[in-house]
């Protein structure tokens, strides 16, 4: 509601462009007509100095977001351990990349259970749980030549620094959801049975297809 004028805007089914396409389709029936602006996070160099710190000023870092919310049918986003560990194994081959773990709090027991299971010598910095300033995240993720993970709100903000993405999908929708920008790629196209199990209905997944 802005400035007396309610906007409504109506949603294709299925989706056929993001969700922030649409949001920003609302600017439109306000008048704007320039171009559809980048998604962008501002980052503080005061940021950038401590992210350098915490990772030593690697430049050849990749991110890895093997996290989820540990809550109700979450976990049917996680691409799972096992997957994670075989991504990192055949990617240091000939490659000599330091992987960075990002996640919450409880995601550290999950990172270590990868790392501690990898195959060939990798080198790798646990972060998750490592900072309450969203900011500094903001800013190691802006330092890594790509993040890979579940898709999850680290994605987005990715997106939103620039840093290039690839994206698992599982049960939700890539077309609705993957990070906005053109740098932002989608690695798993979502099982075509998903519509049985949204909506509230998780227990009819019987052998999580979608992974």
């Amino acid at each position: 509601y802005i400035l007396g004028t309610l906007i409504n805007i109506q949603v294709e089914a299925p989706w056929t462009k993001n969700e922030a396409e649409y949001k920003l389709s609302a600017a439109k029936k306000l008048g704007w007509r320039g171009k559809t602006p980048k998604c962008h996070v501002p980052i503080l160099e005061y940021n950038l100095d401590n992210a350098r710190e915490i990772i030593g000023g690697n430049l050849n870092v990749v991110g890895i977001n093997a996290s989820y919310l540990k809550t109700e049918h979450w976990h049917l986003k996680h691409w799972g351990n096992k997957k994670f560990k075989q991504l990192i194994n055949n990617l240091q081959l000939g490659n000599d990349y330091t992987y960075v773990f990002l996640g919450a709090q409880d995601d550290w027991d999950n990172a270590e259970e990868i790392l501690n299971s990898l195959i060939v010598p990798v080198k790798t910095i646990n972060l998750c749980g490592f900072s309450s300033d969203i900011k500094d995240t903001a800013a190691i993720i802006h330092l890594c030549r790509i993040l890979i993970g579940n898709d999850s709100g680290l994605q987005h903000i990715a997106a939103g620094v620039d840093t290039p993405t690839t994206t698992v999908f599982t049960f939700t929708n890539p077309i609705k959801n993957k990070p906005f920008g053109s740098r932002n790629e989608i690695a798993m196209v979502p099982c075509e049975n998903r519509l049985s199990c949204q909506h509230g209905n998780w227990q009819r997944c019987k052998d999580n297809g979608c992974m």
